[in-house]
């Protein structure tokens, strides 16, 4: 995934840092949860969680990312 965003790299605005952390963590735990309801007898596989968090980080920073110059 890269390097960890470094201070000023992440932009929470007028959202804020507790709601924004939120939606992250929402964003990671949603659609494990959602599978594990839904198919209680199904395990996601390693590499289908490392999907779901790289996606949830990918629109994480296109959301809160400042662009690098």
């Amino acid at each position: 995934m890269g390097t960890f965003p470094r201070a000023g790299e992440v932009d929470v605005g007028s959202v804020g840092v507790e709601a924004v952390a939120t939606l992250f963590i929402g964003m990671i735990r949603a659609q494990a949860q959602l599978e594990c309801l839904m198919h209680p007898q199904a395990r996601p596989s390693a590499a289908q969680k490392d999907r779901w968090v790289r996606l949830a980080v990918t629109t994480f920073l296109k959301a809160f990312g400042v662009a690098r110059n």
